[in-house]
Parts: structure tokens; sequence; C-alpha cells
């Protein structure tokens, strides 16, 4: 189903339906369009309670996160082989607009390649840094199609990846839980300073096996036992 917008714009563009133009804006706004869920799910997992609907999202996020990577390297690729020319490409960079875009689909780039859990063992703390990079990427894809085109989506896309910024760093100490039972081999949920089902299944499952009392809750046996001291 994701994959149908983007038959649709090659279609276009190779049947000549579809002016160049199109093509990139076409493909840029359906890459916005879906890193807006893609972001929303920290947000709204704190101001809604856990519905189907929530479920239904939260299962998803890894295929929207790929399909608006996806959608982002045709909405580059359009525009590069459209340009037909390096040095042209690398001058017009310099715009405030197009550096935004290079840069957000850098950044996306990394992300997209550690998104596996090899990578998250590899990489351990490192991975929860480049997490947070990795959302750096669609805010400056909101930032560069508002500077090209002022739409709605600009508006909607951008609050909410402020707002996710600001609840992810909401509870540091859940943040670091979250990474040492991920150290433990608990834990293989996103690092977001929030206590959703996986971490109360690994808090649950490391008190158990450390015999401390059970209550899939952050208590001061379980700081102990991994080795933090709450400021």
């Amino acid at each position: 189903m994701l994959a149908l917008p983007a038959l649709w714009v090659m279609w276009g563009w190779a049947s000549g339906v579809s002016t160049y133009g199109e093509v990139v804006n076409r493909s840029g706004l359906w890459a916005a369009l879906l890193l807006i869920p893609t972001t929303a799910v920290t947000p709204l997992r704190l101001l809604f309670s856990q519905g189907r609907w929530l479920t239904w999202l939260i299962e998803r996020r890894g295929d929207l996160g790929v399909a608006a990577f996806f959608y982002a390297g045709v909405h580059a690729t359009a525009y590069a082989a459209g340009k037909g020319d390096l040095g042209l490409i690398i001058a017009e960079a310099k715009q405030s607009w197009l550096l935004a875009g290079w840069a957000a689909l850098l950044i996306f780039l990394a992300f997209a390649a550690t998104v596996d859990d090899a990578a998250v063992v590899l990489l351990r703390r490192c991975w929860r840094w480049l997490h947070h990079v990795g959302h750096a990427s669609a805010a400056l894809a909101f930032v560069h199609r508002a500077l090209k085109r002022w739409h709605r989506v600009v508006y909607v896309g951008a609050a909410l990846v402020v707002v996710h910024w600001a609840l992810s760093a909401f509870d540091p100490l859940t943040l670091q839980v979250q990474t040492a039972l991920q150290a433990y081999g608990y834990y293989s949920g996103p690092i977001d300073g929030i206590i959703g089902s996986q971490s109360k299944d690994a808090l649950a499952r490391f008190q158990h096996d450390h015999q401390l009392p059970v209550t899939g809750t952050i208590t001061p046996e379980v700081l102990d036992a991994v080795g933090i001291v709450p400021n």
C-alpha cells in the first residue's frame, strides 16, 4: 500500500503525464506526510491511552519510517536526474532550502542504516545518540519544504517534531534504565524515555531474574541492580 503513491508518481514521469517539477514535489510531499506519523508516535503515546489505533501505529512505525526514507530517496534522485549536472547540483546546494534537504537526507541515511537489532548491539549507547540525531532529519526535511513552498503539512510536521524531542527528554532516568536493560539483553525497543509495554515487560523480567519485587516499574532496587544513581 505504501508503494502505491510511488508507482503513481513514477508512472506519471515515465508516461510524460507528470512534469519534472510535479514528480519532485509529489515525492517530497509523500516523504513529509509519512514522516509525520513516524515522528508523532512518542507524543501520542503520552497524550492518549494505549488504544488499538495507537498500537497499530506503533507496530507500523518502522514501516512508515522506511517508506519515508524511500520517498525521500526518490525525491532526491528525481531532482538530481532532472538537473543532470553535478556541478549545478553542488552550486544550487548552497541555497538554504536545498542545503537543509541534503543534510536531512544524509542524516536519514545514517539513521536508516542502523535501525536493525545488530546495530543496536554494536553501537550500544551511541545508538541512542544517533536515534535522537536521526529525528533531526525530520526537522530539516520540514524546514526544507517550508523554505521552498509553504504547506499546512509543514506546520503539523514541525510541531510534532518539536513535541517529540521535548517529550523524549522528559525523563532522563527512564532513558538510563532503558539503556541499561538493553545492555543486559532485556529490552530491544526504542530508547525514548517512555515506560510503555515493552519497557514494563523488560523491567518485570529483569526483576524476576534478579529476585527483586516484580512490579514492571522503575524501583530503587532496579536502579541499585543496574548501578544507576538518581540525581
